[in-house]
């Protein structure tokens, strides 16, 4: 093998390596990503909750990846979870 023959070849190894432990962490960050990822849902306290927890039921047996996390409150308190980017999404009258 030529001088440049082994020079490419060697830093091609070094290349596939880093390609495999790149590909390989990128898999693993997404799988932590998707066990820890948590929906943050809001609803207002006057409601009737019957149909809201069947939702949360359904969705939760569809995707059993994803935590649920429920608040409840006024339409002021719900506002301000949302404002502040502590809920994902609110169910309200509003």
């Amino acid at each position: 093998m030529t001088p440049a023959g082994q020079y490419f070849y060697q830093h091609g190894q070094d290349l596939l390596a880093n390609y495999n432990l790149l590909i390989d962490q990128t898999k693993q960050i997404g799988e932590r990503e998707k066990d820890n990822y948590t929906l943050k849902l809001g609803y207002l306290r006057d409601f009737d909750t019957s149909e809201f927890l069947q939702a949360v039921t359904e969705f939760s047996k569809k995707y059993p990846e994803v935590k649920v996390r429920i608040h409840s409150g006024n339409r002021e308190e719900l506002f301000r979870l949302l404002r502040d980017d502590r809920i994902d999404l609110n169910f309200s009258d509003l």
